[in-house]
């Protein structure tokens, strides 16, 4: 049989088509099919009588053949046991499934459709998730979901619990595959099918929302929310920008890079506006990588995307809004943040630790948040980030906090100065990666030799960072020195204990162990060395005689530090080596 020829699509963005999977009572019987174009115009209540496949396509290598109309048509093997699965032995079914409805070879048309993905999804009957054929007692594991959803509800059940199958079947493919986020994400009704076994996809939600894996949690969020979208009617699609789409699902998987964007970008509140983002895949991935950072960060940001092709470094200005202290989460896996406001106003007019804390609830993501790290915001951005210290860089936690100016009366005090007002902007170094964990970036910023220029000031502009966020209350102040102390530590490794900014890094934690009054054993050894009343006379209590912050030598890492001997600088750091030494 000659292999099957698509037919031209006909024009316009409402237009794709079904897969008519034909019966057969012999269950072993090559799969038949039709195709026949349709329009997504043509909805009676909004639903329409069509099944959307989400699976995994699995090797590049096609193994399986069906028959469409009078032609030969290869297909993964898993796509082929879906089929086989799906297959009634009376009646048709009606399937839109991308590998065949989607000629896969015709860029042109594959943009298109990609663009009408999330109203394929929204709009169909219902999406059915197929996770695989029967192995590792997969039935088991089914049963042990229906029954851990059963129990959330009180109800007690017989089966026993299989907690090594349930384990295995979360490790499946199809829960780290990037194109299931919007399958699954648009759904008004989800089934999910695995071997023989059949369950509806709220009970899966139900099951999994606790996952310790956060690619599961999020899937299992997205499955669970299904049966509250509206079942009539054109389900809206803006609900969540790119930015916090990539926050959560940025670690699962595509096999071609650019997807890892484009199968958020359909179920975006961005959508078509991100015109530099649309479905193009001419544009080589680095370029439409640095669109990205861009779009999402600020365009005033400079991207550098390294030879991995998976990590971005990134210059930008911008300032420290705040540090994290506690992070908790509720049954809705929302990170609960508390942390403390830094900044001149909020010194100057602030007296109680209640008056310089405050609160901001974000949604679960792929990195978990952390004490310690900070709040800040970047030149012409609306949206701050969450960004982690390591080294002379900064590791970005989170692309968006949802915190968006007509908020921030109520997340900030009143009268606390924000980015321009009488505070100066830092130069930071970042660093965000599709990975899980970052690469270590010293061979994307150094040359052929090795050597990474400017490191000094990179370092110092790190270490200005880090004294910013103890511009705080004293509790702020304690979580800061930690920080900073480890600082003093990567400058003698990089720069070595005689370097200018070495010198400058330990007197700067002295001005600040002095003006802030925290009292450790760290802060001892740096009185010996400093003459604590010295320091304490020069900054003042509380840095009332002098901000050193707002130093302009200080803060380009000019000014002149005393003159102190290795040894002295040794002690220092022998006492920022000691786990207990910021008590």
């Amino acid at each position: 049989m000659p292999p099957f020829k698509y037919s031209v699509l006909p024009p316009g963005d409402d237009r794709t088509r079904l897969l008519r999977l034909l019966p057969n009572e012999d269950s072993t019987a090559p799969i038949k099919c039709e195709l026949l174009d349709y329009s997504l115009q043509k909805s009676r209540n909004g639903a329409h009588m069509y099944d959307a496949l989400s699976y995994v396509w699995g090797t590049s290598a096609k193994s399986q053949s069906i028959y469409i109309e009078d032609g030969e048509f290869e297909v993964s093997q898993n796509l082929h046991s879906a089929l086989r699965r799906l297959r009634d032995p009376a009646f048709e079914r009606i399937l839109w499934v991308d590998a065949i409805c989607i000629k896969q070879d015709d860029d042109a048309e594959k943009e298109r459709q990609i663009q009408a993905m999330g109203k394929i999804y929204a709009q169909a009957n219902q999406v059915v998730v197929w996770l695989g054929d029967e192995v590792d007692n997969s039935s088991e594991a089914i049963e042990t979901i229906r029954e851990k959803a059963a129990g959330s509800y009180g109800i007690l059940g017989n089966i026993s619990i299989n907690d090594a199958a349930f384990n295995k079947l979360c490790e499946r493919p199809w829960f780290r595959r990037i194109w299931v986020v919007q399958e699954v994400g648009l759904a008004r009704n989800i089934r999910v099918l695995c071997g023989p076994a059949e369950i509806n996809g709220h009970i899966v939600g139900l099951a999994l929302k606790r996952d310790r894996n956060p690619a599961v949690r999020a899937m299992a969020d997205n499955m669970g929310q299904a049966v509250f979208r509206p079942q009539h009617g054109t389900y809206p699609l803006k609900q969540l920008s790119l930015g916090e789409l990539i926050d959560t699902y940025h670690t699962h998987e595509a096999s071609l890079r650019h997807d890892k964007i484009y199968a958020l970008l359909g179920m975006s509140s961005d959508g078509l506006s991100a015109k530099g983002l649309l479905p193009n895949y001419k544009v080589p991935w680095e370029e439409l990588f640095k669109r990205l950072m861009e779009h999402v960060l600020s365009a005033r940001v400079s991207v550098r995307i390294g030879q991995d092709k998976d990590t971005a470094v990134i210059q930008a200005k911008g300032w420290v809004l705040g540090i994290i202290h506690t992070v908790e989460r509720d049954e809705w896996n929302h990170q609960k943040l508390s942390m403390f406001l830094t900044g001149d106003c909020v010194g100057k007019t602030k007296t109680q630790n209640t008056d310089w804390e405050t609160k901001l609830t974000v949604p679960d993501s792929a990195k978990d948040i952390r004490r310690g790290d900070i709040f800040c915001i970047l030149q012409e951005a609306t949206d701050p980030i969450i960004i982690r210290h390591f080294q002379y860089y900064f590791e970005i936690i989170l692309l968006r906090t949802n915190c968006p100016p007509s908020i921030w009366s109520k997340v900030f005090p009143s009268g606390y100065k924000r980015d321009r007002e009488d505070r100066y902007a830092r130069n930071f170094c970042l660093v965000w990666s599709w990975k899980l964990s970052s690469t270590n970036i010293d061979s994307l910023v150094s040359t052929p030799s090795g050597a990474i220029p400017g490191i000094d000031q990179m370092l110092w502009d790190a270490n200005l960072i880090l004294h910013d966020t103890a511009d705080g209350p004293r509790s702020a102040k304690h979580v800061a020195i930690e920080h900073i102390a480890e600082m003093l530590k990567i400058f003698a490794q990089r720069l070595g204990h005689e370097h200018s900014k070495t010198r400058l890094a330990v007197y700067g934690l002295g001005l600040l162990s002095a003006g802030a009054a925290v009292r450790s054993r760290l802060g001892m050894k740096l009185d010996n060395v400093f003459r604590y009343w010295d320091l304490k006379r020069k900054v003042g209590s509380r840095f009332y005689v002098w901000r050193y912050l707002d130093d302009e030598l200080f803060a380009a890492g000019n000014l002149s530090a005393p003159s102190l001997a290795r040894e002295k600088i040794e002690t220092v750091l022998e006492a920022a080596n000691q786990r207990d030494c910021y008590f």
